[in-house]
């Protein structure tokens, strides 16, 4: 075989995996947004979260709402962005409610929707809310971010997730609003996170930090598998975001390559990682897999990460293609899970389909389609 035949041979396989992922993505949209039947009776009881429906404003929507803009990025299919513009006029005609960490996430794609197509449509609500975090949100000691739920305020603690949820935001209005102030607190806020929750053993992140713990500031010290895939989509999508290679880039830089070869180091034989990543006896868990494989696959293609881990990638794939049934759902997903004290706290939370497991399946295998193009 000729250099011409192999290379013919790599694209038509390249195009029936494209195929198949597209497939795949195709199953998992038609499930997120299908719109469950106990909807309107949460409403009225003012269950603003629904563990499956898309129809809310909220964290888990909010990373369904990205995946999807992802997918008209990458597809230029109309379709999808015409679901993203109308979901967010059914949002805003019903109402929005209270402002907390999680649910600055749905302003992700409302901004970067702005940025990309050169509107001014909801520069107001964009403003209202990058001053809600910039005057109003709790701050911990050292000028964090206080993880302020709908449940809790969580006075003077740092949660792995919060860079995703508003950190992500926060920079994309900076671009939009033009103000710097905002990308370089951004910049502080990952600096300041990585200060408490990298465990300096592995390059991995724990899931907490509390500032008035008694010698327990991180609580149970756990290398949680999802918070892993929070911090990993973050800051890959930050050193996008940020553009100059300032000595906070390089920080972030390579702490985020320092995750990837533990990352590595911590796939399981199947592709996936488990929910504690240093714990055999914890279980595979779906999320935290597509955390990992959507943040390995886009840094290889920014050029933040080499070809060393596009196998450990590809191998998340594959293991995430395996467990999308042909209705859409996806296996092996924990349910939301909170800080624990100890590990058992992690390997106790029940598997459940949650909304965020297909969005963030979504998210990877988008991605897997962006590096096939």
């Amino acid at each position: 075989m000729n250099a011409f035949d192999t290379a013919h041979t790599d694209t038509a396989a390249d195009t029936r995996r494209y195929d198949a992922i597209y497939q795949k993505l195709e199953q998992l949209f038609n499930e997120i947004i299908t719109v469950r039947t106990d909807d309107a009776a949460l409403k009225k009881l003012k269950v603003i979260a629904s563990d499956l429906s898309i129809e809310n404003w909220d964290w888990s929507q909010g990373v369904g709402i990205y995946g999807i803009w992802r997918l008209y990025q990458v597809t230029g299919e109309q379709r999808y962005l015409d679901y993203v513009l109308a979901w967010y006029q059914r949002r805003l005609a019903e109402g929005l409610p209270e402002k907390n960490i999680n649910r600055m996430a749905p302003m992700l794609t409302l901004t970067t929707m702005g940025i990309a197509q050169e509107t001014r449509e909801h520069q107001a609500l964009i403003e209202e809310y990058a001053h809600w975090i910039e005057h109003e949100l709790l701050r911990t000691q050292e000028n964090g971010f206080t993880h302020c739920t709908s449940d809790h305020l969580n006075e003077e603690q740092l949660w792995v997730d919060t860079l995703f949820m508003s950190g992500l935001f926060y920079a994309r209005a900076s671009a939009y609003l033009n103000r710097p102030s905002y990308l370089d607190e951004v910049s502080y806020q990952f600096l300041l996170h990585i200060k408490y929750l990298i465990d300096r053993d592995t390059g991995l992140w724990m899931h907490g930090w509390n500032f008035t713990g008694n010698g327990n500031g991180n609580y149970g010290k756990a290398l949680w598998g999802r918070g892993n895939g929070w911090a990993a989509i973050s800051t890959v999508d930050f050193l996008e975001m940020l553009g100059r290679q300032d000595a906070s880039y390089q920080m972030i830089l390579n702490t985020f390559r320092r995750q990837a070869d533990a990352a590595v180091r911590y796939q399981d034989a199947s592709g996936m990682w488990r929910t504690l990543l240093n714990q055999p006896d914890s279980y595979l868990e779906a999320s935290g897999t597509a955390g990992f494989t959507y943040a390995l696959l886009k840094g290889i293609r920014l050029g933040l990460l080499d070809e060393r881990y596009h196998d450990a990638a590809w191998k998340g794939v594959d293991a995430l293609l395996s467990r999308i049934s042909p209705q859409g759902e996806v296996a092996d997903v924990s349910a939301g899970t909170s800080v624990g004290h100890d590990l058992d706290h992690y390997r106790n939370i029940a598997i459940k389909q949650r909304a965020y497991g297909q969005s963030l399946t979504m998210l990877a295998l988008t991605e897997a389609l962006a590096g096939l193009k």
